[in-house]
């Protein structure tokens, strides 16, 4: 919205000026939202104190101070506001000096209607690409980039600043990256048109993002100005990026949905490469495979199966695989759950792992699946590594029950003569030897138990009982009983 004050001592003329802007902007919808009068220079500074002024029209001559002189006052310490001077024909130097002094046109009286138009409309493209400029240079974009990484967050509230047009789209570039990193900022920066404006940023681990501004929803605007984009970087020598453009809309809050829509639409040149692509309407995908796979790929992990996972993963993540559902969702399904797979499998062996690149990151599904062999090889060596460490620990302790099994023993000593914490060692001890510690002692009790019986078939039930670690018979048969189905003096008697 712009604010234009117009400054003469004649209220007449200040009058018939307000009047035709107020035509102006209803006939070319500038967005005027007022038009303040002053009746003297100093009238107009004081109002300048107080409020924002977009563009200025004054009269240059006045008296006790001229419109020149608010003009040089006015350019120092408001350089944004566009300074008109009205003239008259005899006025012609003090316009030239106007004119070197900063000031962005004049007008000479008696002005007519379409030449304030024009004086309008070149003020209005003078302020749009004033306000592009700081948003790509100055504090206004690391405002905005904070502000549109804020709303990913899920923080809401006003946008920083005002852009010079009124639709959106974003874009997510790929690849054009030359020896000296990617180099789209400066060639977004060189390319803005009129017609489009575009600002480069870097979301909050540091991916390119490109919010355009356009005019029109028109993706014509917009695929030729990219395509421009696209061969400056050719010439720089930085290669041809790629381009994934979400679908137009007009509300800033809305920027976390369509940055998530161009991001998924660039998960397509996974399945068919491509340089520019614009989002549509998804299509519904055909009943997924990734329930029929679930299961295998979940026992896989939880028995350390990597032979099987080798199997999986060369199976599932490639192109022929995705032929008959060609649609990101269902990569990202399996890409999803494989890594939550992974993250458990690390976390148990307190592995730190680095953070998953976006599944949209990858060029080529031969680069996931090379990816994430990388990462399942690194943890078979720390599985086996942890193997190795904990077949030790392991050995201890079960020396250690097969030492006292007749006696009351409690996993929290086993974990204290280990040097491990209770809940530590519990996890442990059952993802090594696939049975908890309790059931451990058990089997060694029992197996103990049996050994008597067999070795002297008189000896009496109360004293394996005794022998094994029980104080109470009728304790010891129901353990024996539910451990072998049959009760120990009929497993003695034969």
């Amino acid at each position: 919205m712009l604010t234009v004050m117009v400054v003469d001592d004649d209220p007449l003329l200040c009058t018939a000026m307000r009047r035709k802007i107020e035509m102006i902007d209803r006939e070319n919808q500038l967005g005027i939202q007022e038009t303040l009068i002053a009746h003297s220079a100093q009238e107009a500074w004081g109002i300048l104190q107080e409020k924002s002024v977009d563009i200025l029209i004054s009269d240059i001559r006045m008296p006790y101070q001229t419109g020149l002189e608010l003009a040089d006052k006015v350019n120092e310490a408001f350089p944004e506001i566009q300074v008109v001077i009205l003239s008259g024909h005899d006025d012609y130097e003090y316009m030239r000096s106007a004119l070197r002094s900063g000031v962005v046109d004049y007008l000479l009286k008696p002005v007519k209607l379409v030449q304030i138009q024009e004086v309008l409309l070149k003020c209005q493209e003078n302020l749009r690409r004033r306000k592009a400029q700081s948003l790509r240079n100055g504090n206004d974009r690391e405002a905005l980039e904070n502000w549109l990484n804020g709303l990913l967050a899920g923080k809401t509230g006003k946008p920083p600043v005002e852009f010079p047009h009124p639709v959106f789209w974003v874009a997510w570039p790929f690849g054009g990256e030359g020896e000296d990193g990617f180099r789209a900022e400066e060639v977004f920066a060189e390319e803005s048109s009129e017609n489009v404006a575009a600002f480069f940023f870097r979301n909050v681990t540091q991916d390119a993002v490109v919010l355009l501004n356009t005019e029109s929803s028109r993706e014509d605007i917009v695929k030729a100005y990219i395509e421009t984009c696209q061969e400056s970087c050719v010439r720089q020598g930085a290669g041809r990026p790629c381009f994934a453009v979400s679908r137009p809309f007009t509300r800033l809050e809305e920027y976390p949905v369509f940055y998530k829509e161009a991001r998924y639409t660039m998960a397509y040149r996974m399945l068919e490469p491509f340089d520019l692509r614009f989002s549509s309407a998804q299509a519904a995908t055909e009943q997924s495979r990734f329930p029929r796979f679930q299961a295998r790929i979940h026992s896989a992990f939880q028995s350390r199966n990597f032979a099987e996972l080798y199997q999986l993963l060369q199976k599932i993540f490639c192109r022929e695989f995705f032929q008959e559902q060609p649609f990101p969702k269902e990569i990202r399904r399996f890409y999803v759950y494989w890594e939550s797979q992974v993250q458990e499998m690390a976390s148990a062996y307190h592995l730190e792992l680095e953070a998953f690149p976006h599944f949209s990151r990858f060029a080529s599904l031969n680069e996931m699946q090379e990816y994430l062999q990388k990462v399942l090889k690194q943890m078979k060596a720390a599985v086996q590594t942890a193997t190795n460490k904990y077949a030790h620990i392991l050995s201890i302790a079960k020396q250690y029950v097969q030492n006292n099994y007749n006696r009351d023993i409690s996993m929290d000593e086993v974990a204290e003569m280990v040097s491990m914490s209770y809940s530590y060692f519990s996890r442990v001890f059952k993802e090594q030897l696939h049975q908890s510690f309790s059931e451990y002692v058990l089997s060694v009790r029992m197996r103990e138990a049996k050994r008597l019986m067999e070795e002297d078939p008189a000896i009496k039930i109360k004293e394996v009982a005794e022998l094994v670690g029980y104080e109470s018979v009728y304790t010891f048969s129901r353990a024996y009983k539910q451990y072998y189905h049959v009760s120990p003096k009929q497993d003695r008697d034969g």
